[in-house]
């Protein structure tokens, strides 16, 4: 609450000087007498934020929960609070394979899980990205867009491309991180060959390309990289 930021519990016995299993005491008692005391306050924003899951299917990441229900970063730790105290949320840690995400029933993961690996091998058989929606008619889940985008954004193996567009993490057209995917980017999105100076100036205007390429730098890629 104070900082906004979370902090383990070894961390905070240190500041503290009390054990770790000392503190989780500590937070357990004073959660449950804050439920006590303030049943009645703390309905409203509770059924807001159980209103939210409903909303996405049960489920969200954590990362999109404090975009989407607060916008000023000063507010993260109680949005988290809210979510630690309240009897329905549950948070899974993040892993390999998934970021942190919150829900509100154990189906709802099982059913992320399930979209996930559907579209996951969907991408894999296309191969190309696609806008959410006609990904979602692809991989033929009878659930809403919104709901289907919750459960595959908490997926570390697909991602939105810098255009919009929903495929593999690994793809270097949905997440370019050298010169040469930026290069394929740009080659397969106009569909022909072009001359490097040509690609220099759409890798330049390119909405993620912070710092300036040189057309030398694009002529020494092409030259050196198989892939063209």
């Amino acid at each position: 609450l104070k900082t906004g930021e979370s902090e383990t519990l070894q961390s905070i016995g240190n500041d503290l000087g009390i054990t770790r299993e000392r503190v989780r005491q500590i937070i357990e008692a004073t959660l449950n007498q804050i439920k006590e005391k303030n049943e009645r306050i703390l309905e409203k924003p509770l059924k807001i934020i159980e209103e939210y899951f409903q909303q996405n299917g049960g489920l969200k990441k954590e990362e999109k929960i404090f975009q989407e229900i607060v916008r000023d970063e000063r507010l993260r730790g109680p949005v988290f609070f809210f979510l630690t105290i309240g009897d329905r949320f549950n948070r899974f840690k993040e892993t390999e394979e998934h970021y942190s995400f919150w829900t509100i029933e154990k189906k709802a993961v099982l059913k992320a899980q399930r979209t996930i690996t559907i579209t996951i091998e969907k991408l894999e058989e296309i191969k190309e990205p696609l806008p959410l929606e006609e990904l979602r008619r692809k991989v033929r889940q009878k659930i809403e867009e919104q709901i289907f985008l919750s459960y595959i954004e908490i997926s570390k193996y697909i991602a939105q491309s810098p255009e919009g567009l929903f495929g593999l993490i690994s793809w270097p057209e949905v997440n370019p991180r050298g010169l040469r995917d930026k290069i394929y980017l740009v080659l397969k999105k106009e569909g022909k060959p072009l001359h490097f100076y040509e690609i220099a100036k759409r890798i330049n205007n390119l909405p993620f390309q912070n710092r300036e390429v040189l057309p030398e730098s694009v002529h020494n890629e092409l030259i050196r990289s198989d892939l063209f």
